[in-house]
């Protein structure tokens, strides 16, 4: 089941927030889900992820929190929405954050996330994606800060592995997408996501790709980017980076 939730940040007064702020944002979170915050810890890949991006049409700061499971919804979101009924107030840097509102989202089921592009009339042969908080990937023991296909695809894939019915971790699937999907045109500029004092070497900026290869195969990239928009996509997704939106 996947869930979103967006807590809108009004300018007034939230003058310091930029996407940095993401990963103060999941230490609040944290502190709100009691045992659950642990049990997280513990997990491989995480069944939510959240981010801050500035929405140029609300005029306002957005924090976006996805969860990708029922348990996640329940023992995640819910307590999360319980505890806004307040102002966000960050411990560890004596920080008040004003919010306007929340907005919810229609749950999807995996099966309507599937029945979405696999029944659709068309194929999308061009797909745009805006990256709106930075992306990093994490391949042999560097961070790669470039929209590397494969490393994309891969990240994709084995989110969607861990929490739907599906098996995606098919090297043989993921070479076709790799020999099918090509750069089409981007813009994009490095940038440094800040972690505690840990600086991470990403980008952000956005991304065309024009998608070739059979009509199946058009069909599974466009569901692994649509789930993106709920997973997110590289490394530490769950603590502000790698958030994504399809154009």
């Amino acid at each position: 089941m996947l869930s979103r939730m967006d807590v809108v940040l009004p300018n007034e007064g939230n003058e310091k927030l930029n996407y940095n702020t993401g990963a103060l944002l999941y230490g609040y979170m944290m502190e709100q889900i009691g045992e659950y915050a642990q049990a997280l810890h513990e997990q491989g890949i995480k069944p939510y992820s959240q981010y801050l991006f500035f929405d140029k049409a609300q005029n306002s700061y957005v924090w976006r929190i996805n969860t990708m499971t029922e348990s996640a919804y329940e023992r995640l979101l819910l307590p999360l929405k319980d505890a806004l009924k307040k102002d966000i107030f960050i411990k560890n840097k004596e920080m008040n954050i004003a919010y306007e509102k929340m907005v919810d989202y229609k749950q999807i089921s995996n099966d309507e996330l599937l029945k979405k592009y696999y029944l659709s009339d068309t194929t999308a042969k061009y797909i745009t994606l805006k990256f709106v908080t930075p992306c990093s990937f994490h391949s042999f023991g560097e961070h790669v800060f470039v929209p590397d296909i494969r490393l994309i695809m891969k990240s994709f894939m084995s989110k969607a592995d861990a929490f739907t019915e599906v098996s995606f971790q098919d090297e043989e699937t993921l070479q076709s997408l790799v020999q099918n999907i090509r750069l089409s045109e981007y813009s994009i500029k490095s940038t440094v996501y800040y972690l505690s004092r840990v600086k991470i070497k990403s980008f952000v900026g956005t991304v065309t790709f024009v998608v070739n290869g059979p009509d199946m195969l058009k069909r599974l990239a466009g569901m692994l980017f649509g789930y993106g928009e709920y997973s997110g996509v590289g490394v530490k997704s769950t603590q502000g980076m790698g958030g994504i939106q399809i154009l």
